[in-house]
């Protein structure tokens, strides 16, 4: 999960403009509200992509400073509100089920070709 700070806005999937010699996550960039997007397919990074998405795939555009991405993810499940004493080291456990958070400055930091 991501904290919903970060989080700009989640739009549905969009046409996407490939950029060659690029990593294998990144699907290249598109324009979102007039600003020129990464996108990252976010399966690719954390080993999950199977397919080619779903053209139901939404676009999570997350933005720390003047940084965007867009992040592409199979499906949003749910939106929930957490508390700092459900955080543990390895997770945090949410009606039984075990959550990742992510810090959104890892992706941003990753976002480049050079890094």
């Amino acid at each position: 999960g991501l904290p919903i700070e970060a989080v700009s806005e989640i739009i549905p999937l969009i046409a996407v403009s490939p950029v060659p010699n690029m990593p294998s996550d990144w699907l290249g960039v598109a324009n979102v509200r007039g600003q020129v997007t990464p996108v990252i397919d976010y399966r690719v990074r954390v080993g999950r992509a199977k397919d080619l998405p779903p053209l139901s795939a939404p676009l999570i555009v997350i933005r720390h400073g003047r940084q965007q991405v867009a992040l592409l993810v199979e499906q949003i499940k749910q939106i929930v509100t957490l508390y700092v004493e459900q955080l543990d080291t390895t997770g945090i456990i949410h009606e039984g089920r075990l959550l990742m958070l992510v810090d959104p400055k890892t992706i941003l930091g990753r976002e480049t070709p050079s890094s």
